[in-house]
């Protein structure tokens, strides 16, 4: 935890709740499965938009399970943003503008409901067209509702009428009317600009109310031709996050039925987690070993540079809410890698730059000056990598992004300026008077560009030969997050719990009797733990399970079960 804030871990390291959606398939218009397909993708895909847009949930895992269920894991929330994202998921997210009834009707049917009370009908010549909407301030809005009211109709155009709703709006953001207060301000496609801009002009002085899920919004004047854009007035600041969010992601075709709400356990497994640790604590020993046994006090000054770079890294994500998962521990040790690079290309320019006779002082700045240009290519072009990579990837995936990106920034500053700024500062107190450094190899004279025919041979050799082995190797290639597999839930009485290492160990190990090489069956696997209110941990173990790996057959899928319950 830095400056009140905590670094949030992600759901491989510890968890978070799962939420899951059933679409009723008689809601789908359609029987196609092409059909059914791209209804579950839009669903599917909205939602995933809604979650990461509202920024409440960083790296949320949203997959379909079967043919109409959705799982929706979230890491490490409070009930009440859990609360917030269930409510998110299940909103329509409607918008729609329609004209205020004329003042002579609005005071009429007023007068005539205040007065008949429970008993009050609207006028017969208004039911087909007219329609009561609550506003938020809780007062009741007659509005034209009915596509069909001639206010609607374009002139000239037959029955073509005006309708502006929120599958109009190409773009909608967030910004501040008169007052201060933030509103929503929206622009219409452009080929309804003028259309918006004609109905506007044919009801100046008229009032328009828009609608937002039901419920008018505001119903502002319309004192002169509005082409195509404008702001909502009368939201509360949630509201506004709201509705801009929802119009962002678009709206649901179908909502989704929530089904069930437990909460799973880390998708790794502490056991796995324990060993990351220790093998990314190891390769750190062994890096500040390196560092620091081969170029001494320089070795200590990068070491340095290094430990800060972790400590802005972390400061990064604690700030800005960021998830920290396992790829994204990878992201931070790559980094670090590449920062002890940096640092070896600087200290060897030293070293060639005193071997030329020159003056410490000359060719430290010598040094930084020609490894500058050399660090900068190599930590830019990982940077576009690791942003593209957050660009188009999700999940874990940006989790190594994010915290590649900000190490390789960090490295930049750590790496160019503060090794420097000590190097020079220890140099001006006379707390150094000459660097020192081993040197394994005192003249290395290898002729590289004499061998490069046989450096390019075995290079496209090796190309060759990998390309062929991939290309034989069809789907094998890929995991269950590329080609799917079958998710199975599994349940043990409470005499039977067993922790998560002990059924990781079951299902990885576990050797099929009808197997010839007799390699284990279930290689590809990832096993979460399940708690709810019905099924609490017990002493560190589970009575339920659930276990996604690869495509299999009715028989397999019995024996897999089978050696779990044993």
């Amino acid at each position: 935890q830095f400056f009140n804030a905590t670094i949030h871990p992600g759901l491989d390291l510890i968890g978070g709740a799962e939420l899951r959606y059933q679409i009723d398939p008689e809601e789908i218009q359609g029987n196609s499965e092409d059909k059914r397909n791209e209804v579950m993708e839009n669903v599917k895909n909205v939602i995933e938009s809604r979650i990461r847009d509202s920024e409440i949930a960083q790296e949320p895992i949203i997959r379909r399970e079967g043919k109409f269920n959705l799982v929706v894991q979230l890491p490490g929330l409070t009930d009440q943003e859990t609360e917030q994202i269930k409510e998110m998921i299940t909103k329509i997210a409607s918008l729609k503008f329609r004209l205020v009834a004329e003042d002579s009707i609005l005071e009429r049917e007023r007068q005539k409901k205040a007065r008949d009370g429970d008993k009050y009908q609207m006028s017969p010549e208004l039911v087909e067209h007219y329609k009561w909407y609550k506003s938020k301030t809780g007062q009741e809005v007659l509005l034209e509702d009915s596509l069909k009211h001639p206010d609607y109709t374009i002139h000239g155009k037959g029955g073509t009428t005006y309708d502006f709703n929120g599958s109009k709006i190409d773009y909608i953001s967030k910004t501040w009317d008169k007052s201060g207060q933030p509103v929503p301000q929206f622009t219409f496609f452009k080929r309804y600009h003028q259309k918006f801009g004609d109905f506007t002009e044919q009801h100046i002085h008229r009032h328009m109310a828009i609608i937002h899920n039901n419920e008018v919004a505001s119903y502002p004047e319309i004192q002169s031709r509005i082409d195509g854009e404008g702001i909502i007035t009368g939201m509360s600041f949630e509201e506004v996050e709201t509705i801009i969010t929802l119009m962002k992601s678009g709206s649901l075709e179908i909502i989704p039925n929530k089904i069930s709400e437990n909460k799973v356990g880390p998708s790794l497994g502490e056991d796995a987690i324990t060993q990351a640790w220790k093998a990314g604590i190891l390769s750190s020993a062994v890096v500040t070993f390196f560092i620091i046994g081969y170029y001494h006090g320089c070795g200590l000054i990068s070491l340095f540079s290094v430990i800060l770079n972790i400590l802005l890294v972390f400061t990064y994500l604690c700030l800005s809410g960021s998830i920290l998962t396992l790829p994204g521990i990878g992201g931070i040790i790559l980094s670090l890698g590449m920062a002890v690079d940096g640092s070896v290309l600087i200290f060897e320019r030293i070293r060639e730059e005193r071997a030329a006779n020159k003056g410490l002082k000359q060719s430290i700045e010598a040094g930084f000056d020609r490894a500058h240009w050399a660090i900068m290519d190599s930590n830019v072009t990982t940077l576009i990598t690791a942003a593209i990579l957050y660009y188009f990837g999700s999940g874990p995936i940006q989790g190594f992004a994010v915290t590649l990106i900000a190490g390789v920034i960090f490295n930049l500053f750590t790496t160019l300026y503060i090794i420097r700024i000590f190097l020079l500062a220890f140099l001006e107190n006379n707390t150094i008077k000459e660097i020192r450094m081993s040197q394994w190899f005192k003249q290395p004279n290898f002729d590289f560009m004499g061998n490069k025919n046989r450096a390019f041979a075995f290079s496209s050799i090796t190309i060759v030969l990998g390309l062929a082995l991939f290309i034989a190797r069809g789907h094998r290639n890929f995991g269950i997050d590329f080609n799917g597999g079958v998710l199975v839930q599994i349940a043990f009485k409470s005499e039977f719990a067993k922790s998560h290492k002990e059924v990781v160990d079951l299902v990885t190990n576990y050797t099929d009797p009808t197997s010839i090489d007799g390699k284990p069956k279930y290689f590809d696997v990832e096993i979460q733990s399940i708690t709810s209110e019905k099924s609490p941990p017990l002493d560190g173990k589970f009575t339920q399970f659930l276990i996604r790996t690869k495509n299999l057959n009715q028989e397999e899928l019995d024996r897999l079960k089978e050696t779990i319950r044993k």
